[in-house]
């Protein structure tokens, strides 16, 4: 699509827009004003360009082509059409339960034409999800419901709307419709608090009070009150009642007439209406607020002429329902607040309508089928899955209906009652707590393993004064209890304790279950990963020899050294290992330096000899009071061995890869472990 000007002239292109033409007719069109241009096609905007100097201002209309066989028809000119700019709904919210038919709100149109008129369609595209839940009234504005909405399972709707105004230019419009819950207890009248009764057996009118129309009471196999004449007639009778149930019997003479029921009426232009429509075969409900009727929910009825139907209104709060025959056909709830009390009556533009059996009653709760309790909806939880042992875990249960108020004889609920484990001794009652909401119950876990912890359920059913036991349900559920891990012990040796400068100490760590096979969710373990010195610039790695995590330390200077070991703790989650908090621990290295003169030997030693055996601490003692020496470390060394073999197997591995001389590569350790890494080894020391 091309826009030029022509100014003496010389043709100048000023806007485009791709457009792909076919062999049919378009509705093209300009609108002109100023100096702006808008180009349209079939109703769409095209193109839009203001020209910058004031030139063109006025002149005919015209066309023009350069091309063979191209066709113009409906030429007009009329005044500028804007087109529409939002869309205003009125109410956008309504009540579940509300039935098929009732209105949600009217649409409005802000459009520059004020006195442009406006039609309004559902349409295709953003927002368009829920379009098939509602309607719009043929050449109306009302927003009608086409499925009764319940809370519980959606509690909003969203629809698209478009208004075109007389001149085909349109704006379209995303809604959400919000469902608003509501108690949904079951009422009906109550047959012990009657508020007024006429079946008009006495023969008059008394106590009514009508409003146009002729009325009077005739004979029809009974009496009954008539309107006879063909205008709008209004009656009315009884006290400004605000909730209650009003029913009546309505009958037409012929098809096209109608007969409704009046309810908080407080004169013949403000009050409800629920009426019989034989004519559109309808059942409809009107509010009339200052004399304005609206038609706020219709449904469709066969209604046959000379045919009685009991009509009933129960009206509470905001909300109404209508009911023909004893049947519920319609429920609306107004999202004003209007006609909140008033009298009964009738109303009728048909002439020979006919009505009966007037009663009016408070609302009671309406007498329902019990309730039954479901099993399949009981339920037990833990607050964790997996637990180490000294820990405790909470339960909650859940039966189904367990707070439920018995209100029909045979309503039933489950209740939490005890609970078991299988693991020895663990069993216990649930008691409600408050703060929770929930019935609950715990128990320390002990033993290591899986268990199954099964809660039983009292059924109880109501006999219309208590709740009885019944049978009784169960639920279970699993719990993995894993054993705790303690920092106490992680392990970390030293050997030999004692050396002489020049020698190598191997320190050895051992982490609490570091070569663990997880199994339970949530198990923990440690493992060294580092070590480091009080002697400046030692520090490094553990590296895994067989199945121990060892370290090689050459001292450079003397000393008491404290050398501290870092583990790392992990926690299984079920597929890997996850890394956690850090934790240390340290032992203490003595170094001495070498002995610097030849002692009180027997003149057979070698001052110098001191073999050593792979670079450990091992020494020959010959009398030389430097080997006396070193040997007296060593023995020492050996006494604090004897005193470490007391502590369990675990720490007295850590000494064995340190033992002095050759003897500490003798014995071999048969037990297979695993490196974090997972790579299974095995121990072999020296």
């Amino acid at each position: 699509m091309e826009l030029y000007k022509s100014v003496a002239g010389t043709m100048t292109l000023v806007a485009d827009t791709p457009f792909t033409p076919a062999k049919q007719w378009y509705t093209v069109k300009a609108v002109v004003h100023g100096n702006t241009v808008k180009g349209y096609v079939d109703g769409e905007l095209k193109t839009e360009w203001t020209n910058p100097a004031a030139e063109l201002t006025a002149g005919g209309i015209g066309f023009r082509t350069t091309s063979a066989k191209v066709l113009f028809d409906d030429a007009r000119v009329s005044a500028i059409n804007e087109a529409p700019t939002d869309i205003i709904l009125s109410q956008d919210s309504i009540a579940e339960n509300t039935t098929v038919g009732g209105v949600v709100g009217t649409f409005s149109t802000v459009d520059p034409d004020e006195q442009d008129t406006s039609a309004y369609a559902l349409v295709e595209g953003d927002g368009d999800t829920d379009n098939g839940s509602f309607s719009i009234a043929v050449l109306g504005n009302t927003l009608i419901v086409r499925s009764e909405p319940d809370y519980e399972t959606k509690d909003s709707y969203s629809i698209r709307v478009r208004t075109t105004d007389s001149g085909g230019l349109y704006y379209e419009k995303r809604f959400t419709i919000h469902i608003l819950d509501r108690d949904e207890t079951p009422v009906d009248s109550d047959p012990n608090a009657v508020l007024y009764s006429d079946d008009f057996e006495d023969g008059d009118t008394t106590g009514w009070m009508s409003s146009g129309g002729t009325w009077n009471v005739a004979t029809d196999v009974t009496k009954a009150l008539v309107q006879k004449s063909s205008t709008t007639a209004f009656i009315a009778a009884g006290d400004a009642w605000t909730d209650y149930v009003f029913e009546a019997q309505v009958k037409v003479s012929i098809k096209n007439a109608n007969a409704g029921i009046v309810f908080r009426a407080t004169d013949n232009k403000n009050f409800y209406m629920y009426r019989l429509n034989a004519s559109n075969q309808k059942l409809e409900l009107y509010k009339c607020v200052d004399g304005t009727m609206t038609l706020v929910s219709s449904t469709s009825f066969t209604a046959e002429a000379k045919q009685w139907y009991t009509l009933k209104a129960i009206v509470q709060g905001n909300t109404v329902k209508g009911y023909a025959d004893g049947e519920r056909k319609i429920e609306w709830t107004n999202p004003v607040n209007e006609l909140t009390e008033g009298h009964i009556g009738f109303r009728t533009t048909s002439a020979d309508a006919m009505f009966d059996q007037v009663l009016v009653t408070g609302i009671a709760q309406a007498q329902s089928e019990p309730h039954k309790a479901d099993e399949s909806k009981n339920a037990v939880t833990l607050d964790r899955s997996s637990a180490a042992a000294g820990q405790t875990v909470v339960l909650t249960a859940e039966g189904d209906r367990q707070s439920a108020d018995g209100a029909v004889e045979g309503d039933e609920k489950f209740v939490p009652a005890t609970w078991t484990s299988t693991e020895a001794g663990k069993n216990g009652s649930f008691a409600w707590d408050e703060a929770a909401g929930a019935y609950t119950a715990s128990y320390t876990v002990s033993e290591v393993g899986s268990h199954t912890v099964t809660a039983t359920f009292q059924k109880q059913s109501w006999t219309d004064s208590a709740w009885v036991n019944e049978t009784t349900a169960t639920r279970s559920v699993t719990l993995s209890v894993y054993a705790p891990t303690d920092v106490k012990e992680n392990l970390l040796g030293v050997s030999p304790s004692q050396l002489v400068l020049g020698q190598t100490a191997v320190v050895t760590a051992e982490g609490y279950h570091q070569n663990a096979e997880p199994s339970i969710v949530g198990e923990e373990r440690y493992y060294p990963i580092a070590w480091s010195s009080t002697e400046a610039g030692k520090s490094g790695k553990f590296s895994v020899v067989g199945q121990v995590y060892q370290a090689d330390y050459t001292p450079a200077g003397t000393g008491i050294f404290t050398i501290t070991a870092t583990y790392r703790n992990q926690v299984w989650d079920g597929a890997a290992w996850n890394d956690g908090a850090t934790d240390t621990k340290t032992v203490d290295l003595t170094v001495v330096a070498p002995p610097t003169d030849g002692g009180d030997g027997d003149g057979n030693g070698d001052g110098g000899d001191g073999s050593g055996d792979g670079g450990n601490a091992s020494f020959a003692c010959t009398g030389h009071r430097g080997n006396n020496y070193a040997c007296g470390n060593a023995a020492r060394y050996r006494q604090g061995n004897d005193r470490a073999r007391k502590r369990e197997d675990r720490h007295d591995r850590l000494d064995r890869p340190g033992q002095m001389g050759a003897k500490a590569g003798a014995g071999r350790h048969g037990r297979h472990h695993r490196h974090p890494g997972g790579l299974p080894i095995r121990q072999g020391c020296g």
